[in-house]
């Protein structure tokens, strides 16, 4: 085993928040319509999907930083 620096863990966290929201907003988007409903226009996507976004990405990136559940410590 051998320990990344944190700035790889950070940018790992952040490409793995990317990642699912890509996954969850291409799901958003192909999924069938009801009778009668309306897909959010973009202002309704503006600032409090956008805001809660990047709170996840730093969230994710944070966890890569710190390592949390990647760290190992190999004692001699």
């Amino acid at each position: 085993l051998v320990e990344i620096p944190r700035a790889v863990g950070a940018a790992g966290g952040a490409l793995a928040g990317l990642l699912v929201a890509a996954v969850l907003g291409l799901t958003i988007a192909m999924a069938p319509l009801g009778p009668g409903a309306q897909r959010p226009g973009f202002s309704d996507l503006l600032w409090k999907p956008l805001l809660a976004l990047v709170a996840g990405l730093a969230l994710c990136a944070a966890m890569g930083w710190g390592g949390v559940g990647l760290r190992r410590v190999i004692r001699r």
